[in-house]
């Protein structure tokens, strides 16, 4: 368990970033910076997201399924998380569900493997 919160700090508090950021009661609205800015919002933190956990998950000794399959389980847990975050901002004032938000996560995850590929496959 050590090893895998050793490898794997970043992307948790990533992910809380994430959470804090996304249920916060929106008081001023980020599209008001131009259409779409939020979109790249989500697109940027899931990227992160994804690359954070694909590079945390790889590094894992100890469990080998972890490590084997450290690209399809990050891009499932970055996807999934995207969806539960947008599912709880309904819960949250002034936020909504947006299918558009859980695209641009989805989007993110993607870029996120791309970059990975590109930092350490190339």
């Amino acid at each position: 368990m050590a090893l895998f919160l050793r490898y794997n700090l970043f992307g948790i508090v990533w992910s809380l970033l994430i959470m804090l950021i996304s249920l916060l009661p929106q008081s001023s609205s980020i599209s008001n910076y131009g259409e779409g800015t939020d979109k790249i919002i989500h697109v940027f933190m899931y990227a992160v997201l994804s690359l954070l956990l694909i590079v945390g998950f790889k590094k894992q000794s100890h469990n080998t399924q972890l490590k084997f399959n450290a690209i399809k389980l990050a891009l499932i847990a970055s996807n999934v998380y995207g969806l539960l975050i947008e599912l709880m901002q309904m819960l949250s004032p002034g936020r909504t569900f947006e299918t558009q938000d859980v695209l641009a996560n989805s989007g993110g995850t993607l870029i996120g493997l791309a970059i990975f590929w590109i930092l350490y496959k190339l």
